[in-house]
Parts: C-alpha cells; sequence; structure tokens
C-alpha cells in the first residue's frame, strides 16, 4: 500500500480510474456533466428507465427474481440512510415508539394494519407541524387502517405496486429544482408504464423464447399469480410487467438517482469518498452487515434463486412500510427542511 492511500483507497482505486478514463473519453461533454448536477442525475436517470425497461421487456422473470437479490439490501440500507439518519430520526424516542415500532412489528407478518399505524405515529411524532397536515396524516393513517383491516389482500397488493412508483415522486420534490431536465426521466418512466399497460410490444414479446424464459420455480406461472391474483386476462401479466419495471426504476432512485441529489455540492464524488461518507452515516456495524448479507443472497442464488428471494422477501418487505411512514414525516415536517444539510 502506498504512504497516505487507506485501505478503501486500494480497493475502490480501479473503479474510480476507469470512471476517470471514461469521463476523459467524453471530452467538453464530461465537464458538463460534472458541474451540472440536474443534467448528470436526469441522465442517469433516463438510462435506468430504458435499461429498466429493456429487461422488463425481454427477461422479466429473470429480472423480478435477480433485482432484489441483488439490489435489496443495498437499497434498504438506501432507504435508512436518507429516510431515517440522514434527516435525524432516528435520535428521537418519539420516532421509536411511534414509528419505527409498528414498522418493525411488519416484519412478523402485521402488514399494512401496522404500517397504518407507523403513519398515524408520524402524524404525532412529527416536530412543528401544522395541525391541518397532522389531520392529513392522520385521517389517511386511517383510511388506509380501515381498507387494510376490510381487505387485507387487496391492500398489501396495491401497495406493493404503489410504492414502487412514489420513490420517483419523492425524488422529484427531493430538493429544489432549476431547469427542466428532471422532468425527462420522469417523462419517460410514465411513458414507458403507458406503452406496458397499453400491451404495445406484446405481440412480439409473447413469441419470444427470450421473454418467457426465467429461473427454475419463478416463471410467468408462479410471478403473475402473485403479483395480479384475479386481475382478467391479458391485464395479469402487463400489471405484473409494471411492477417489473416499476421496480427496477425504484431500485435505481435509490441506489443512484437520491444519493447524487442528496449531497449539497452539484459535482460528484469519488467511489472510495462516497463509501466514506456512508460508513459515516451509518457506521462500520451496519456497512458491513449490509454488505455481508448481499453477499450471501447472491452466493445462495447460484444454487437456489427461489429460496434466496424469498429470505429477502420475508426479511426486507418492512422497507415500504418504513417509506410510507417517512414520506408522511417529510410532508409534514417539510421535505428539505427534514433532511440534513451537511455535505456527503
Amino acid at each position: 500500500m502506498l504512504p497516505g492511500r487507506s485501505a478503501v483507497d486500494v480497493v475502490f482505486a480501479p473503479a474510480d480510474k476507469l470512471r476517470l478514463i471514461s469521463l476523459r473519453a467524453l471530452g467538453p461533454v464530461a465537464r458538463r456533466l460534472v458541474r451540472d448536477r440536474e443534467l448528470r442525475v436526469a441522465l442517469i436517470g433516463a438510462s435506468a428507465v430504458v435499461a429498466a425497461l429493456a429487461g422488463t421487456l425481454f427477461l422479466p422473470w429473470w429480472l423480478l427474481a435477480l433485482g432484489p437479490v441483488i439490489l435489496g439490501v443495498p437499497h434498504i440500507m438506501a432507504d435508512v440512510r436518507y429516510l431515517v439518519v440522514r434527516p435525524g430520526f432516528h435520535k428521537r424516542v418519539l420516532f421509536w415508539l411511534l414509528v419505527a415500532a409498528p414498522v418493525i412489528a411488519t416484519l412478523f407478518g402485521a402488514g399494512l394494519r401496522a404500517g397504518a399505524i407507523a403513519v398515524a405515529g408520524a402524524g404525532l411524532a412529527a416536530r412543528g407541524a401544522a395541525w391541518w397536515k397532522r389531520a392529513i396524516v392522520v385521517g389517511a393513517a386511517a383510511a388506509l387502517g380501515v381498507c387494510a383491516w376490510v381487505y387485507p389482500w387487496w391492500s398489501d397488493l396495491s401497495f406493493a405496486h404503489l410504492h414502487n412508483v412514489a420513490a420517483i415522486v419523492l425524488w422529484w420534490v427531493w430538493r429544489e429544482r432549476k431547469g427542466f431536465w428532471h422532468f425527462v426521466p420522469i417523462a419517460l418512466f410514465f411513458l414507458a408504464l403507458a406503452l406496458i399497460a397499453a400491451g404495445a410490444l406484446e405481440p412480439l414479446l409473447f413469441r419470444s423464447e427470450l421473454f418467457w424464459s426465467a429461473p427454475r420455480g419463478l416463471d410467468a406461472n408462479v410471478q403473475v399469480p402473485w403479483l395480479a391474483s384475479e386481475v382478467p386476462g391479458e391485464w395479469a401479466i402487463r400489471l405484473t410487467l409494471s411492477f417489473v419495471f416499476a421496480q427496477s426504476v425504484h431500485y435505481a432512485i435509490w441506489t443512484r438517482m437520491i444519493p447524487e441529489e442528496d449531497r449539497s455540492r452539484d459535482t460528484p464524488r469519488t467511489f472510495a469518498a462516497s463509501f466514506r461518507a456512508l460508513r459515516a452515516d451509518l457506521g462500520w456495524p451496519l456497512v458491513t452487515a449490509g454488505v455481508l448479507a448481499t453477499v450471501a443472497l447472491c452466493v445462495w442464488a447460484t444454487w437456489d434463486i427461489p429460496a434466496a428471494r424469498s429470505m429477502y422477501l420475508k426479511t426486507g418487505l418492512f422497507h415500504g412500510h418504513l417509506e410510507l411512514a417517512t414520506f408522511a414525516m417529510f410532508f409534514l415536517e417539510g421535505a428539505r427542511r427534514a433532511r440534513s444539510a451537511r455535505d456527503t
């Protein structure tokens, strides 16, 4: 190891060097991307949408099976980092009692009813919120709780689909916008959803063997009923494909786009600096646990994809309820005021 270089620098040096070479190859365009965060993040978002659509159209069952295994844990770590730690919610006793406790209960099968309690808890735990905002949140939580109680299965299914889309709305309002570049990935996202819902490419796709290829035990006959049970005919597969696409974009938003947006400075960081910032926010124990869990799931998936995916789903579905409750906290306290202002 060279003097003055840490282990983190050495580990991430190849990735940082490759990115530097790529930027130099772009010439003047690279300078614009480095300096203009709006353009850079819009390009990342548009690329993510296009890649997600391509994966959805050609390898949907593989994408649905492997996405949670590879990106599920990093996505949950981003949730905890940007929705709980960075705003400082984890330092509040009321947050743990009224919001975190019901979210943790979802790990034991409490479902959306506990999520509704967490949202109501956010209405009580938020600081400095106007009474009318608290009334909206508590009223919405009550309505959500009633739906979850009367129609538990349909409520959980609807929530699974809608929470993917909610991420792009949160990214939109994450910070004050300048210009119009952020509309590009948003427009592409909803255009792609419309194409999937309309079945525009189905005649071509359904005749493709590549489209129907899938991991053993997780083909369309298994995954469509899980995500679109009781939905009639062709709409079942369209709804499932919409989920595959939106989930992929959801992962990109949390692992790439929001990290870019949350920093106070416009220019990007090196990979080594990004890792140090992650370690500073979450601490070594949580970062190490996240890395080991991701590696373990990926290794497990090499011989049993259904089991690895099932393990993630059993232990990771709480994140949707955490997102819902902290979205409510952001609404109550102000999305930009709730986030930490320090540069990471």
